[in-house]
């Protein structure tokens, strides 16, 4: 039986990372949450990612303290070629792990 999700009007990770397609699936919002408002499930798109269930504290921001995506408009795919550059010997290599000599 599919549960019917109810929306907030606070702001937390669903109206904000979620809703501008930045959301990773983490999952650490859900964990965080105190009134456990927060459920990481299907999309209709086929995604997980979390669902608002009407819980939300209007002052609570915990869920949006701990997203990673939060407060950025690049999304994981920018954000990862900031981090990997691509070698002409075949290999992709964290940039921050390379020493050079």
């Amino acid at each position: 039986m599919k549960t019917e999700l109810k929306s907030s009007n606070t702001t937390n990770v669903c109206s904000s990372t979620v809703a501008n397609n930045l959301c990773i699936s983490c999952g650490v919002c859900a964990g965080i949450c105190p009134v456990m408002n927060l459920s990481i499930g299907w999309s209709q798109n086929g995604l997980l990612q979390p669902h608002d269930l009407g819980r939300c504290i209007p002052s609570c921001r915990l869920c949006l303290d701990v997203c990673p995506f939060q407060d950025h408009a690049e999304n994981e795919d920018t954000l990862g070629k900031e981090l990997w550059r691509f070698w002409v010997c075949g290999g992709i290599f964290p940039v921050k792990s390379l020493t050079y000599v």
